[in-house]
């Protein structure tokens, strides 16, 4: 498996070096945990720091693109239903 090195600056807490290697699944697995954890920051609202939510919220057109959304998905329930019928 590939291992990949810890970066050159990295130290611990007492300024020692970090000899470290992981291997390619592991690194796949923290990314995605840190992915995952950096999304539900940004859905429960704790990056106003770095998001202008306000912006976000009062974007019309960010609006007209979900409302097409909605709108197909209600387009889509409708003929699934007629099918089952």
């Amino acid at each position: 498996a590939e291992k990949i090195e810890a970066g050159d600056g990295d130290v611990d807490e007492e300024g020692e070096k970090i000899e470290e290697t992981i291997s390619m699944a592991e690194r796949i697995e923290m990314v995605e945990e840190l992915e995952r954890v950096m999304r539900e920051r940004f859905l429960a609202g704790m990056d106003g720091e770095f998001v202008d939510y306000a912006n976000i919220d009062n974007n019309e057109a960010l609006d007209e693109r979900w409302a097409k959304v909605v709108q197909q998905d209600a387009e889509d329930a409708y003929f699934d239903d007629m099918d089952a019928e």
